[in-house]
């Protein structure tokens, strides 16, 4: 097997060892996917805001099936901290303080 420049290998969802030139080329996305992506994500904030329980299960449904579930979770940080950016500017507070409120806010919302 091939190696990558410096010995650098990754492992395969089935266990199997790839150069990581491989790998990187194998998981790439376009531009456009990304994005689509990360519109899914806000249409799933969205959805969830406006309480359209049906539009939010069947846009998680369909984020969890998506091929790489690490881009959505990162996608969810993007939305998240985009967010708390635009929020701290228009309210003048520290971003650091609106997310210590989220936090609050998380820990003590309803568990279902």
């Amino acid at each position: 097997m091939a190696h990558a420049p410096g010995g650098r290998e990754v492992i395969g969802p089935a266990g199997e060892k790839y150069p990581a030139e491989r790998m990187d080329a194998a998981t790439d996305e376009s531009h456009d996917e990304r994005i689509e992506r990360r519109r899914r994500v806000v249409a799933l904030i969205r959805a969830m805001h406006a309480q359209e329980d049906e539009k939010a299960e069947s846009l998680i449904g369909e984020l969890v099936g998506d091929h790489d579930l690490r881009r959505v979770i990162g996608s969810f940080g993007v939305a998240g901290s985009t967010l708390v950016g635009n929020l701290a500017a228009v309210k003048g507070v520290p971003a650091e303080q609106l997310l210590d409120e989220l936090d609050e806010g998380m820990a003590s919302a309803p568990v279902e």
